[in-house]
């Protein structure tokens, strides 16, 4: 069973507002069989997020660190015990190393890296 969440930052100016990040994340039930596909992780109920994006030009002024934390709040209520990720860099995105020091600021451990992205996790508690 998966329940889904989106967040958005948005910035107001004199043409309105915009959108300057979004996040997508979904909480998902584990069963017995899929916690063993899934890295042998011990959890139940861990959340994923499917997607950060933030601007360029928004970027290094804590819009990513603030959905981040929605998206923590978010799992706990819905009673995820973690958060999985994977640091995989896309067309206009930051370098994995620098993906990889994001997440860790969020308190995101490194599960797997195989050079090109990172499965990441974070316990809640």
């Amino acid at each position: 069973m998966k329940s889904f969440y989106v967040s958005q930052q948005e910035i107001n100016n004199d043409k309105g507002s915009v959108l300057i990040g979004q996040l997508y994340d979904y909480s998902w039930w584990l069963n017995h069989k899929e916690r063993s596909k899934c890295l042998d992780l011990p959890y139940t109920v861990i959340s994923i997020v499917e997607d950060l994006k933030v601007k360029p030009e928004h970027r290094n002024i804590g819009v990513g660190k603030t959905l981040m934390k929605d998206c923590e709040e978010v799992a706990k209520q819905s009673g995820s015990q973690a958060i999985l990720l994977n640091a995989h860099p896309m067309n206009d995105s930051l370098s994995k190393e620098n993906l990889v020091k994001f997440y860790e600021t969020c308190g995101f451990k490194i599960l797997q890296d195989d050079g090109q992205s990172a499965i990441m996790l974070k316990e809640i508690k």
